[in-house]
């Protein structure tokens, strides 16, 4: 059994959202070989994977300036546009970068303080990326990797 923990942040965010139905479409593909967690950040479980945290907290504990306004604004916007989230997938991408620019500051100062920042995606206890959202073909090829490990 292949253990797959995502850890998302303490208010689900498209970004970790999306990392928890990535995994979950890939363990379908592998039918009952693969458990999927999803867990928080402060989760007792992932105090082995390392400092692990959300961006929010991150910016708090690190004084990071940030433009809070603008996340909240686009986090509700795709959130509005998650409603239909077929018909609006190009407008949600868009959306979703235009996210990751004003996360960046943060994500600087995550890399710099060692923090694995939400999402998070670890494939039996070996973080495999985080603060980004990969491809559903890297989830599975990760996954797939473990497998023929085992």
């Amino acid at each position: 059994m292949v253990e797959v923990i995502v850890v998302g942040s303490r208010h689900p965010c498209i970004r970790c959202i999306t990392m928890k139905r990535y995994a979950e479409e890939v363990a379908k593909e592998f039918a009952g070989q693969v458990e999927v967690k999803y867990v928080r950040p402060d989760s007792e479980e992932i105090k082995r994977l390392g400092k692990v945290e959300d961006g929010y907290q991150i910016s708090v504990i690190e004084k990071v300036p940030h433009d809070e306004e603008g996340i909240i604004r686009l986090n509700k916007e795709i959130d509005e546009l998650r409603k239909d989230e077929e018909k609006n997938w190009p407008l949600i991408q868009k959306k979703m970068e235009e996210l990751e620019e004003k996360l960046k500051p943060i994500k600087e100062k995550a890399v710099e303080k060692e923090y694995f920042m939400t999402p998070v995606l670890a494939v039996n206890g070996k973080v495999k990326c985080w603060g980004y959202v990969p491809s559903k073909e890297k989830v599975r090829e990760w996954i797939g990797e473990e497998l023929q490990e085992k």
